[in-house]
């Protein structure tokens, strides 16, 4: 089956999955995303691919960080947002009337190092965690997600900062990556897009894969980076089956960006905000996913409780309740 046919087949069977709701008139989603990495799943939607004209339309807004993104979502400018983990509970623990429908990406950080700068190294190229013990680690920010997932993950195999390893923080992800790909930060933690444009210096390698030590060593199926929230109003509408209808679409959209990558993401990357090479050669590194209701919930819960272990301000103080998710009555 060739990329063009795939997409068009799966575009029909959405656009019939929508037309099948009968709403009385086109409900419209207002959808918020971040330029790079969380705005690729919503390719479909920006190009118009996904085939939702039919009694849904979703009306995409691109913002260049969080902070741009999260008033809309507040003000109710937007009916859902793909945001960090942790922010959904920041911005639930804040009273903020949210609740997440689920999982959109699982993870994108790596450790890069340069094999002259790292020395002895596991005969695979990568080093594990007492190959860490006593070197200083370039990180992209300081409190933010990587650095937060970095501790946990060191604590859970013997390791404290600033006092088994040191930790040394970016001004931005941008200046890490030029700085890792030159060789003058290793090992550097850094997220898509910045590992693919490193890796394109070949100066560097992947020297350990986060979101395989996060799964091994917490034994879960997925590290639930990126999150699609939507706003209870929303959750209401039509008693639920436009919320529904929404998770079924985005599960339909990221069925078409794996299916046919060339065809759907190129006509998307100046929206998305990466250059069509990096999209297109970061696309499996950025492990997109869509997980609704209950597996999505117990992710979360194990990340978020990691995470307030670090740094309880990370997410807003208290674990947000079951409030915090839609189920719909199947997954309940």
């Amino acid at each position: 089956m060739n990329a063009r046919f795939t997409v068009w087949l799966l575009s029909l069977i959405l656009a019939l999955v929508v037309g099948a709701v009968g709403f009385a008139e086109e409900e419209t989603v207002r959808f918020g995303t971040l330029q790079g990495p969380s705005s690729v799943t919503a390719a479909p939607f920006l190009t118009g691919d996904a085939g939702v004209e039919q009694g849904l339309a979703v009306d995409v807004t691109v913002r260049s960080s969080p902070d741009a993104l999260t008033p809309l979502l507040i003000q109710g400018e937007l009916d859902a947002a793909a945001v960090p983990v942790n922010l959904a509970a920041i911005l639930r623990n804040r009273g903020v009337p949210i609740r997440t429908l689920g999982i959109s990406g699982e993870g994108m950080l790596a450790l890069l190092g340069a094999p002259e700068e790292l020395g002895e190294m596991d005969g695979d190229g990568t080093l594990d965690w007492d190959d860490l013990r006593g070197r200083e680690i370039h990180m992209p920010a300081r409190g933010a997600t990587p650095d937060i997932l970095f501790k946990a993950l060191a604590r859970e195999h013997g390791l404290e900062a600033g006092e088994d390893y040191r930790l040394r923080y970016a001004a931005a992800p941008a200046e890490l990556a030029s700085r890792a790909a030159a060789g003058r930060a290793s090992p550097a933690l850094l997220p898509e897009p910045f590992v693919t444009q490193a890796l394109a210096r070949q100066n560097v390698s992947v020297v350990m894969d986060l979101q395989d030590e996060y799964r091994a060593t917490f034994e879960r199926d997925s590290y639930p980076m990126t999150v699609i929230v939507v706003t209870e109003d929303f959750v209401s509408r039509e008693d639920g089956k436009v919320a529904q209808l929404f998770s079924q679409a985005l599960g339909q959209a990221n069925e078409l960006v794996h299916a046919a990558p060339e065809d759907v993401l190129t006509p998307a990357a100046d929206k998305i905000g990466m250059p069509e090479e990096v999209l297109l050669s970061a696309l499996d590194r950025l492990r997109l996913t869509w997980r609704s209701g209950t597996e999505a919930r117990a992710e979360i819960e194990t990340l978020l409780g990691l995470m307030a272990e670090i740094d309880a301000d990370s997410v807003g103080g208290d674990l947000p309740g079951s409030e915090f998710y839609v189920l719909f009555d199947e997954e309940r």
